[in-house]
């Protein structure tokens, strides 16, 4: 309260969505063509949310193996993921990261889980690769059975 004239001062914040950063300067981040999914949760869990920029967005599926694809129109060298998951500081999500050039045969180059961190989990690819689909395959998180992903997305060095 005010000592003076003895009221409560209220204040009122209002947050606005901020819009995400590019993972990391000197790379290029693929826009992907088409996006597809096993499944998704509507309205707020669209597929095509891991893609739009927007941290406050997400693709949602419940149950282990759903997955989340990117066609990217052709064959591109890839060097680097970023992967970003909703609640990602308060629990660990377990994923695989697979690609292919004919959406058909499929090569795993990442299986683990998030780390609990702020922002972009970065996967660093030991050599590039190139292809065409990029498709992650979640297995659930340790909280509960439900995969939220905020953000994938697929880099390349300039």
């Amino acid at each position: 309260s005010d000592n003076a004239t003895g009221y409560t001062r209220l204040y009122f914040v209002k947050f606005k969505k901020q819009k995400k950063l590019e993972p990391v300067d000197g790379m290029t981040r693929y826009t992907p063509v088409a996006v597809t999914s096993s499944e998704f949760q509507s309205p707020e869990g669209l597929d095509t949310n891991a893609f739009d920029g927007d941290f406050s967005t997400r693709w949602a599926a419940e149950g282990d193996g759903q997955w989340l694809q990117a066609d990217l129109g052709e064959s591109k060298r890839i060097d680097k993921f970023g992967v970003t998951f909703m609640s990602q500081t308060a629990r660990d999500a377990k994923y695989d990261l697979l690609v292919s050039d004919d959406a058909q045969n499929w090569t795993t180059v990442f299986s683990g889980q998030s780390e609990r961190i702020e922002g972009y989990q970065m996967i660093e690819l030991s050599e590039s690769i190139n292809a065409r689909y990029v498709r992650l395959v979640a297995h659930k998180n340790t909280v509960n059975d439900w995969n939220s992903v905020t953000e994938l997305a697929i880099l390349a060095n300039e």
